[in-house]
């Protein structure tokens, strides 16, 4: 079974010291330090010579012994007071120490280590109100060289190139810029000095005039198709005569122009139940064209568009049918 080092964690702890500052200041490692004090071993005789020399003290004081292991038996009550003295001592004795290795450390060139050493020993004279050998310890750890500054990183390094290379690349990039705006502007000069030396072709009169002429023939040429007329416009039964089959209505289709001009015509919707004859034909102009309507009784109302065609031109004409009437 094994016997944890009580005073060997008790001295370390008395300083305020760390198991990694342990091992640090001695060459190992945090690990081995806690294994020291959970006594699953003990240091070798070289790590022993070495920790008698941290904490200024002797191997048994430390448990380094195997038989000082045991956790040592509390005072009695009465002694209390004198324990308490003892203790004061001892943390005096243990400030000097620190202060002590401090300056050796500082001798050594290992200033970061004095400078935390020597501010362990001011922490422990001022807590016991030791005001003389604080203030000592003050004045001295401000002899020690100041702590150098931290390199920067990579990474702040690395972005001070890139803003330089990024500065560099926007002149480069403002400087083409101009050079190819005066570049355009030189070359617009040329180009607009060259259309205003270039004169202006000149249109014959002439031959405009024929071009004109020649459009008023064609359109003149070309006959206007005149209003389709259907007659009735309307159709009503009244109008119409009694069939077997429905109503029997006629309807004349006609176009009126000065000369004759032939045409065609076809009946293109009907949105009730009528029947033509015929549904399409051709007519001439100032002829009437008679087209035969059959409308079922049943049909109220209802209507019928034509479209007229002559040549490329058409119009329509659209019939209505009133059965109720």
């Amino acid at each position: 079974m094994t016997t944890p080092n009580h005073r060997l964690k008790r001295a370390r702890e008395l300083r305020g010291w760390s198991q990694a500052k342990v091992a640090r200041l001695i060459g190992t490692d945090a690990a081995t330090v806690s294994r020291w004090e959970r006594g699953l071993f003990s240091p070798t005789p070289y790590f022993r010579e070495k920790l008698c020399e941290l904490f200024q003290t002797n191997a048994d004081a430390l448990g380094l012994l195997g038989n000082s292991l045991e956790e040592p038996p509390p005072l009695p009550e009465q002694q209390d007071l004198f324990a308490s003295m003892l203790k004061r001592a001892e943390s005096a004795h243990h400030a000097h120490a620190l202060w002590q290795y401090a300056y050796v450390q500082a001798l050594r060139g290992q200033h970061e280590d004095a400078r935390e050493l020597g501010e362990m020993s001011l922490n422990t004279f001022e807590q016991l109100g030791n005001t003389e050998n604080a203030q000592t310890v003050r004045a001295w750890l401000q002899t020690l060289p100041p702590a150098p500054p931290s390199p920067p990183s990579s990474s702040k390094r690395r972005s001070t190139g890139w803003l330089k290379g990024g500065g560099l690349l926007l002149l480069l990039l403002c400087l083409g810029g101009v050079l190819l705006f005066s570049l355009i502007a030189k070359q617009g000069d040329a180009f607009g000095k060259q259309i205003v030396s270039t004169p202006l072709e000149s249109t014959p009169t002439a031959t405009i005039t024929a071009v004109k002429a020649q459009a008023n023939n064609s359109i003149s040429s070309t006959p206007a198709l005149p209003k389709a007329l259907i007659l009735p416009q309307t159709l009503t039964p009244g109008a119409c005569e009694p069939d077997s089959i429905g109503y029997r209505c006629t309807l004349n289709l006609q176009l009126n122009t000065p000369s004759p001009v032939q045409f065609q015509w076809v009946i293109d919707s009907c949105d009730f139940g009528a029947r033509l004859n015929p549904t399409q034909g051709t007519g001439t102009t100032g002829q009437p064209v008679q087209v035969i309507v059959y409308i079922p009784y049943s049909q109220q109302h209802g209507s019928m568009h034509f479209t007229f065609t002559q040549g490329t031109n058409s119009t329509t004409a659209e019939v209505l049918w009133r059965g109720g009437q």
